[in-house]
C-alpha cells in the first residue's frame, strides 16, 4: 500500500478544475457549432410536413366552381305576315312575267264602238272561239247586223291588239257594254284555256285597268256571268257549269 504525498494533495484539486473548465468549453463549441448547422426554427402553428410532431396533411384541393345555368334568350321570331288578299307584286303564279309597264299593244282600230255615257265599274273577259286573224277581221267589220268589238285582244302568243279606247264603248256584252271594259282571249276548239305567255298579258292588262280606273277584284267577269242566259262564253277557258274555276282563278290572280 503506497503513501500519497503533500503536493499531490495540493495538486490535485486544480487538476480536477482544470479538466473540468476545458471539458466545459468542449461542450460549449460543440452545442455552437450544432445550433449554426441546425434550420431555422418554424414560426408557431406550422404543421407542415418536416416539422417536428406535425401530422402529415391531405394535399389541399382546388376550389370547383359552381355552374349556376344561365337562361339562354331565344331570339324572337318575327310573327308571319297573314296571307293578304291583295296579290303580291311580282307573284306570277309559274307565268312568264310580264307587267304594265312591258305591254305593247298592236294598233287594231274598229269603227265599232260610241260614247261612252257612264264610268267604268267592271271588267268582262270573253274568249273568241276562232282564232286571231279571224277574230280580228269579225271585231274590226263594220258589215252586218251584229256588230260587235272589244277594247283589247291577246292571242295565244301574247301578242297585244289594240281594238277600242278605253274611253270610247265597245260593243262586247250587251248590259256591260255602258260600264264594261271587254277584253277577248284567243281560244277555241283548237285550244283550250290560256297559254302561259297569253295568261301573263290578260293579267297584267287587267292589273292595269283596275288601278287606272279602280276597278275591284270582285268586279272582274266574263260573259256569262254578265249577261246571264245570253251566252256560254268564255266556255273554252272556264267550261260552262263550273263557274268556280273562274272564281278560283280570279282570287288567286286577283285577290278576291
Amino acid at each position: 500500500m503506497g503513501h500519497h504525498t503533500r503536493r499531490d494533495t495540493v495538486l490535485f484539486p486544480w487538476l480536477m478544475f482544470g479538466a473540468a473548465f476545458v471539458l466545459g468549453l468542449a461542450v460549449a463549441a460543440c452545442k455552437q457549432r450544432i445550433d449554426a448547422s441546425a434550420p431555422p426554427p418554424k414560426p408557431a402553428g406550422d404543421t407542415s410536413a418536416g416539422a417536428p410532431g406535425a401530422k402529415p396533411q391531405p394535399p389541399s384541393q382546388p376550389t370547383q366552381a359552381i355552374s349556376v345555368p344561365v337562361p339562354v334568350q331565344v331570339p324572337t321570331q318575327p310573327t308571319s305576315t297573314p296571307a293578304q288578299d291583295t296579290p303580291t307584286p311580282g307573284n306570277t303564279h309559274g307565268l312568264p312575267v310580264v307587267t304594265e309597264e312591258s305591254i305593247r299593244e298592236i294598233a287594231s282600230p274598229s269603227p265599232n264602238k260610241s260614247a261612252r255615257t257612264t264610268s267604268i265599274k267592271r271588267i268582262v273577259l270573253h274568249n273568241t272561239e276562232s282564232t286571231l286573224a279571224s277574230a280580228l277581221a269579225t271585231l274590226r267589220s263594220p258589215a252586218g247586223a251584229n256588230r260587235v268589238s272589244a277594247h283589247i285582244l291577246v292571242g295565244r302568243d301574247g301578242a297585244l291588239h289594240r281594238i277600242v279606247p278605253d274611253a270610247d264603248k265597245a260593243w262586247h256584252a250587251t248590259v256591260a257594254n255602258d260600264d264594261g271594259l271587254g277584253l277577248e282571249i284567243e281560244a277555241g276548239k283548237f285550244g283550250r284555256g290560256m297559254t302561259p305567255l297569253q295568261e301573263a298579258t290578260v293579267i297584267a292588262v287587267v292589273r292595269r285597268w283596275m288601278r287606272l280606273h279602280k276597278v275591284t277584284a270582285q268586279n272582274i267577269t266574263m260573259h256569262r256571268l254578265a249577261a246571264p242566259g245570253t251566252t256560254d262564253c268564255a266556255t273554252f277557258i272556264w267550261p260552262e257549269g263550273n263557274d268556280k274555276a273562274f272564281f278560283n282563278w280570279r282570287r288567286d290572280r286577283f285577290g278576291s
